[in-house]
């Protein structure tokens, strides 16, 4: 698939699906509207240091908290699962 078209769907209320603009509200509406509503869900994520031009890499500062979302991320899924 070419990554730069846009996927050919919608979701229910008609609003076209693109996987280079879907925001987390879109996704998770897509999800309900395919029957998969996974419950809870739970979030880690960083705010860009700069917004601008779309370029390619990361910023030094997104770049170091990497290892520290991935830490996050384990530590999260070890907890639910002792849950």
């Amino acid at each position: 698939m070419d990554d730069h078209r846009t996927v050919e769907g919608t979701i229910a209320d008609g609003q076209l699906l693109d996987p280079h603009g879907m925001d987390p509200q879109t996704v998770l509406r897509f999800v309900k509207c395919v029957g998969g509503w996974p419950g809870r869900v739970l979030v880690v994520a960083c705010e860009p240091e700069v917004v601008g031009d779309v370029g390619f890499g990361l910023s030094n500062a997104v770049e170091r908290s990497v290892g520290r979302a991935v830490e996050l991320v384990l530590e999260t899924i070890d907890g639910l699962r002792d849950a």
